[in-house]
């Protein structure tokens, strides 16, 4: 008798899974053919719940596995840009930037040698180098230490343009060694798709010239790289640092940057890796300014899709089960190309059908301490006899 196919059908039992999901069709029928792929957008419980890295995610019909390919929309690619010229004017350090033809951009990165400086940075575009207009006047980079930890920030966003050229004037620097690049980093390209898991509004705690706030998502496992703040103040530049804790007792950094607020645009969003942590505290460092109003933030992921071929009603997804390891199917050599059929997820619930993993059994010692320490004193009493009797046979010693 074979025994593999046994082994693998009891191997994908659905029953090793804490939660099921219904994939459903869309409700309208498509006035078109049957798609030979189709596409799941996991949701946030779907992520919560799954194991790190999505290992543990399944479809199964009728208790037969079905393969599928996770696919995260990509960032898209920084495109530095070319310097053309360096000088130092009455106005301070100026370089100018090409950022190519036909580029719209909104952020341009720096680098420098130098420390503990605060300084102001003006933005301007151009056409031909000629008629300039300014995209910024309150834009600024700093670098400073503070509590033991240093804090620096050298990334300008500003409102989108389309124009080839870019100049940053910076008054207070008066060597061209003080800059050591200039790049676009930040491209205003097709922005990859996000989920937003859950909003949270913080605890707030002022501490001298800088505000904590602390947020609770309610739960751990939200796979979160990117929160976006909500402020109301309606002009602001400021220093942050975000932590992120399990317990609100240990905090592991997280990320250090900025966010302002500036007439057309705003810089509210920080991202950092990926951590399902459950707590995360924001520090703002005031300075002399009236603190921020941060009513809520958003804590988001990138999308994740699943692309699956050969959909039929009655497939399920399911999720939540520790000891999964990745799948490896070959659909994603020979994924077909074609516009996938999107389907949907029905409410999360648990699987009625789940039993969980026998926990492991502890040595025989640990289960019978009482026996144990009976045969030990036994063994320990007949050896004790033994000698004893030994000492008796041996014959007496004589004297001379």
């Amino acid at each position: 008798m074979n025994l593999l196919p046994l082994f693998l059908l009891l191997a994908a039992t659905p029953s090793a899974w804490q939660f099921r999901r219904l994939i459903q069709a869309p409700a309208a029928p498509l006035q078109r053919p049957a798609a030979p792929l189709a596409k799941i957008t996991l949701d946030p419980h779907a992520l919560a719940h799954s194991n790190p890295g999505l290992s543990d995610l399944r479809i199964f019909l009728n208790n037969r596995e079905l393969p599928y390919v996770l696919q995260t929309t990509p960032t898209p690619p920084a495109h530095p840009a070319i310097p053309l010229d360096r000088a130092i004017t009455k106005d301070g350090l100026q370089i100018t930037l090409d950022a190519g033809p036909n580029t719209r951009h909104n952020a341009v990165r720096l680098s420098t040698p130098l420390h503990n400086f605060r300084t102001p940075v003006l933005i301007h575009a151009s056409d031909d180098r000629h008629n300039w207009n300014l995209l910024r006047a309150d834009a600024a980079i700093f670098d400073f230490t503070q509590d033991g930890a240093t804090y620096r920030l050298l990334d300008l966003p500003y409102p989108t343009s389309t124009r080839r050229y870019l100049r940053l004037t910076i008054p207070a620097w008066k060597n061209q060694d003080d800059l050591s690049s200039a790049d676009l980093t930040f491209l205003e390209t097709r922005s990859p798709q996000r989920t937003l898991l859950t909003r949270a509004e913080p605890q707030t705690e002022s501490a001298g010239r800088k505000t904590h706030f602390t947020f609770d998502l309610t739960e751990p496992g939200f796979p979160v790289d990117q929160i976006t703040l909500a402020p109301t103040n309606p002009a602001f530049a400021r220093t942050v640092h975000l932590d992120a804790s399990p317990d609100r007792k240990s905090w592991t950094p997280l990320t250090t940057g900025a966010i302002a607020r500036y007439p057309g645009g705003e810089a509210l969003t920080l991202s950092f890796s990926e951590t399902r942590s459950r707590y995360f505290r924001l520090t703002v460092y005031n300075g002399d300014d009236a603190p921020l109003h941060i009513p809520s933030a958003g804590f988001s992921t990138l999308q994740r899709t699943l692309i699956l071929e050969g959909f039929q009603p009655g497939a399920e997804l399911y999720y939540g089960n520790p000891q999964a390891q990745s799948p490896e199917y070959d659909l994603a050599l020979r994924l077909p190309t074609a516009d996938p059929m999107p389907l949907a997820l029905s409410a999360p619930q648990p699987n009625p059908n789940y039993q969980p993993p026998t926990p492991p059994q502890a040595p025989w010692t640990d289960r019978h301490p009482t026996l144990l320490w009976a045969i030990l004193l036994t063994a320990i009493a007949a050896l004790a006899a033994l000698l004893y009797r030994l000492l008796n046979s041996l014959p007496p010693s004589s004297t001379h």
